[in-house]
């Protein structure tokens, strides 16, 4: 299959060749019918080959072709002429009785012509392998006769690999042309020019500045010996390319220097304004800004400015306002309004004049003005511009093309959007920018991941997959063959419709940045139930932001953050602390004063991931626990998954063993008692408990069940989160190598259970990833589409989590919710021990994430209900009878 999938593309990339290189015959009982000036042009040209033809003249005859074929290149004349030329011209080899030498002179100016071609474009991958095909040919035909040919292609492949950004590539073609290089000539100082620009992107500035010298020195020669008007104008380009150069170096002196030198040249080419915003440039490079200010403001006012000279102006006016330490309104005032000429500030926002260099400027300059206009509605407006260009940067992450800030900064600029949004009352954008700040940070950890190179759909993959063959195939073949034009140029082909299906994949993650903000309040109610609300946080540096969401009421207060909350978080998961100290202080800083609903899904973030919120008191001074069902949701931005129950479950439990003579692990007393507590509850439902599995074995048993249930250890390892691990027990006969399963090896599976209860030691703990949690065994789980998790926040006690796992299974059996099965066994719990096991230490840190609906029908409720309809319908019967 795969075989005949790899020729079915082959066919394509050749018959999209073939599209383009008409039949010549065809075009030219067209042409004979029409009346244009391409066809008088085509059928005298037709004609006079023919007659070269006759008259045996190969070179007349190749001459003059290449000759109207770079004519039609020139003219931009119909595509399909060109094309019939050119396959006319590689049709024409077998004409003539040509010797090896003239047969390889011909096809390298074939191949030149397609360069050509290709160039003018902007097919430039394309036109850098028909130059290349030329090269090759050329260097094993070799004589002094080409040395002119040699020169033309290294030039070509020097100036189209810099346009690619091939640096290494341009930088060798083009040292390589100057072996054949008249060095008198005006071409070789601009050639010289682009080699020390090549050199600095690849950071190799001793070179650089070498050759922008040589440069210099040998345009001013060639100068002095003409008053060519093209020479002149080289020789401008050449000086402000190295000003700008010694400008981004910091070098004063030599900035200076040919500053000097250029205010020389002032003419129709070199304007009084280029010279001026070369001025600014330096004025801000001697740390001159005011100066520097007025020379930009000071162009602005003049008429008729040229836009591309608009734009550095504006672009410097950015940088100057950014790198500026004065903290004075009116100047930053004007700037601001300068750089927002920048950007089509309507409905979206545009950065065609910006790369990523002058957008951090502008986040800086963004930031600053907030800070100074705060907190008016100035203030906000600058916020909303700020969260623009986040995001415009976010798309460059995401398509790995650039990663202008790092998470910590865009999290600083992030707080400060959302610290205005408050300040200005508008709650809805503070819940957005919260949503936002929560996703990139998601969105960041998987860049890190590299993830998003991996979520391709089965049938994207099977294309990569043969596009990947193919191009195998024809580079192999290309290899055999280097001298077919066809083979290369389908290879080239098959690259750019794999480049175009990528980019398109691609495009598909991009963000879309509208400056409208949606209704997220409605967004979010509109996934809840009737019964719900929601509860999301974010954690800034000095505030915490609650943000409170019901069918009716939406709620979003700011506090600032207290030394009581870690207090409280160290005291709650530690045994015979008193944890009541600090949780009414704690209660009122995370608990807003309102009536909720009787579920409660919980958005934490940052430190808040550590906090049992069923230990907290509401405004009444009662637990939360006593009256509300809480669950644990880190991605409320995305579709609640709802699943229906089944009574067709199958649980596959696992209370592995650790033996003290050769394990470092604490042997286990009731694990297996937790088992047999789970079995009362499902008594028709088999429950595995065994000693030990190996890793693999162990997930061919979960991926076979609905339910997996571990009462087993699990290892967090804070400096690195991969090294985490459950431990799948330790006897003096297990295989330390296999009893282990790693975050990085859950994260690839595929499990679609329905419930995971990790019944072990810190299985919900671990390093915080603001917007997914922490990056925890719990939380590695969800990438592989199980449903749900009850996981713990801290070190279980074993013995109470014996007792509370059979609690939860047994309301699980009756059919309640997941969440508030696990409230109504811990009820049950603290109904049964004494003060001391009451401790939130002991019960607390168990915590449901994810899909929270039944995963079992309440049976018994509807069958009592059908037979008491039988009875009152019998009774009835009876009655009227």
């Amino acid at each position: 299959m795969t075989y005949k999938l790899t020729w079915l593309l082959l066919f394509f990339s050749f018959t999209t060749l073939n599209a383009k290189q008409i039949n010549y015959d065809s075009l030219l009982v067209e042409m004979k019918k029409s009346d244009t000036d391409e066809a008088k042009f085509f059928l005298n040209t037709h004609f006079h080959l023919d007659s070269l033809v006759q008259a045996k003249d190969h070179e007349a005859y190749f001459n003059e072709l290449t000759s109207k074929c770079s004519e039609l290149i020139q003219q931009h004349i119909n595509e399909v002429s060109y094309h019939a030329m050119l396959n006319r011209y590689q049709d024409s080899y077998n004409l003539f009785e040509l010797t090896n030498e003239e047969l390889s002179n011909y096809k390298i100016k074939y191949e030149l012509l397609n360069g050509q071609f290709y160039a003018n474009g902007d097919q430039i991958d394309q036109a850098i392998s028909s130059f290349n095909r030329a090269r090759v040919i050329l260097e094993s035909n070799y004589t002094n006769e080409n040395k002119q040919l040699q020169l033309v292609i290294y030039q070509h492949l020097g100036n189209l690999c810099s346009e690619q950004f091939r640096y290494r590539e341009a930088i060798e073609n083009i040292h390589k042309s100057f072996e054949f290089e008249n060095k008198n000539e005006q071409k070789y100082a601009t050639q010289l020019s682009l080699l020390a620009k090549c050199y600095e992107q690849v950071n190799n500035f001793s070179n650089a500045e070498k050759y922008f010298e040589e440069a210099i020195e040998k345009i001013n020669i060639i100068c002095a010996k003409n008053n060519d008007e093209n020479d002149i104008l080289n020789r401008h380009n050449i000086y402000d390319s190295y000003f700008n150069y010694s400008v981004r170096r910091n070098n004063l002196k030599r900035s200076k220097e040919l500053l000097d030198q250029l205010s020389q040249f002032i003419d129709q080419d070199y304007t009084s304004t280029k010279h001026q915003i070369n001025r600014a440039k330096f004025l801000m490079l001697a740390d001159k800004n005011k100066e520097a200010k007025k020379t930009l403001f000071d162009l602005l006012n003049k008429k008729h400015l040229d836009e591309d000279d608009k734009k550095n102006i504006y672009i410097l006016l950015l940088k100057i306002g950014a790198s500026e330490d004065e903290k004075v309104k009116s100047n930053y005032h004007s700037i601001i309004d300068s750089a927002f000429h920048l950007i089509n500030y309507n409905d979206t926002i545009s950065f065609d004049y910006c790369n990523n260099t002058d957008l951090k400027y502008l986040v800086k300059l963004l930031s600053k003005a907030i800070d100074l206009y705060s907190p008016n509605d100035k203030a906000f407006k600058y916020a909303q511009a700020l969260y623009q260009c986040l995001a415009i940067s976010r798309s460059n992450i995401i398509t790995d093309t650039d990663k202008t800030f790092s998470g910590a900064t865009f999290k600083k600029y992030y707080d400060q959007i959302i610290h205005t949004a408050y300040q200005s009352n508008d709650h809805n954008a503070v819940y957005h920018y919260i949503k936002e700040a929560k996703f990139y940070a998601l969105e960041n950890t998987r860049f890190k991941k590299k993830k998003y190179k991996n979520t391709y759909t089965p049938s994207q993959q099977d294309s990569l997959q043969q596009f990947n063959a193919t191009i195998s195939f024809l580079s192999k073949e290309l290899n055999i063959y280097p001298d077919s034009a066809g083979i290369g140029t389908a290879l080239n082909n098959t690259r750019t419709i794999k480049r175009k299906f990528q980019n398109a994949i691609e495009d598909e993650k991009i963000l879309t940045i509208k400056n409208n903000i949606p209704n997220v309040f409605k967004k979010a109610a509109d996934q809840l139930e009737e019964y719900q609300c929601l509860l999301d946080y974010y954690i800034s540096d000095n505030h915490i932001y609650c943000i409170y969401i019901d069918g009716q009421t939406q709620k979003v207060s700011q506090k600032k953050i207290t030394a009581d909350l870690k207090a409280f978080i160290t005291d709650v998961k530690t045994k015979d602390s008193d944890y009541e100290k600090h949780l009414m202080s704690v209660s009122r800083l995370l608990l807003p004063k309102i009536n909720f609903k009787k579920n409660i899904i919980i958005g934490p973030h940052g430190i808040l991931n550590y906090v049992p919120f069923d230990v907290l008191k509401d405004k009444e001074n009662i637990k939360l626990l006593s009256k509300h069902a809480i669950s644990y949701n880190y991605s409320f931005s995305e579709e609640q998954k709802i699943t229906r129950s089944t009574n067709n479950l199958s649980i596959f439990g696992m209370a592995p063993s650790f033996d003290t003579l050769c394990s470092e692990l604490a042997f286990l007393d009731y694990n297996q008692d937790e088992l047999n507590n789970i079995k009362t509850s499902f008594k028709n439902l088999v429950i595995l408990g065994e000693h030990y599995y190996n890793r693999d074995s162990l997930l061919s048993k979960i991926k076979g069940c609905n339910i997996f249930h571990l009462a087993s250890h699990s290892i967090i390892d804070n400096s690195n989160d991969h090294n985490s691990y459950l431990s799948l027990g330790e006897t003096c006969i297990s295989d330390s190598t296999t009893n282990k399963i790693f975050i990085h090896e859950i994260i690839p599976e595929n499990l679609n259970n329905e419930l995971i209860v990790l019944s072990s030691c810190d299985s919900g703990h671990g390093n915080q990833v603001t917007g997914e949690g922490v990056a925890s065994l719990s939380n590695a789980l969800f990438s592989t589409n199980v449903k749900s998790i009850i996981s713990t926040l801290w070190a279980a006690n074993d013995k109470s989590t014996s007792m509370l796992m059979g609690y939860l299974y047994k309301h699980l059996k009756d059919g309640k919710s997941k969440d508030e099965a696990l409230q109504l066994a811990k009820l049950d719990y603290l109904d049964q021990v004494s003060t001391t096991y009451a401790h939130p230490y002991y019960w607390a840190g168990f915590i449901a994430i994810g899909d929270m609906s039944p995963i079992a029908s309440q049976q018994y409720p509807v069958l009592y209900l059908v037979i008491g309809s039988c009875l009152i319908f019998f009774g009835l019967f009876k009655l009227i009878k």
